[in-house]
């Protein structure tokens, strides 16, 4: 009886654990993307290249402040529009990796 009470609490404490870590996730995926998700302005800069939009929008800050290391618009096409990486050990700007370009020329909208 008692070795059943001591897994029960452990159990619930564990699944406690894991909902308060995926609370934790989604809140910052929540973060993250509310910045990017409702730029209709984004949308338009992926129609049609405006270098004062990235200026003006797309800084190292703009990665570094909800901790990306990079970004790449793509055209419907799936063609790259714009792509801006950040260098995770010294948070300058640096160029997108190869390997990531590659695999995104082969296979754009997978």
């Amino acid at each position: 009886m008692i070795g059943d009470q001591v897994e029960r609490r452990d159990v619930e404490q564990t699944v406690g654990r894991a909902q308060a870590a995926l609370s934790s996730d989604t809140a910052q995926l929540k973060a993250r993307i509310a910045d990017w998700a409702v730029w209709d302005d984004t949308y338009a800069f992926v129609k049609r290249f405006d270098p004062r939009y990235v200026a003006s929008n797309l800084t190292d800050e703009a990665l570094s402040t909800p901790g990306l290391d990079f970004m790449v618009f793509l055209d419907s096409a799936g063609r790259i529009v714009y792509s801006k990486a950040l260098d995770p050990l010294t948070g300058k700007s640096t160029k997108l990796p190869e390997g990531l370009r590659a695999y995104l020329a082969k296979d754009p909208l997978r």
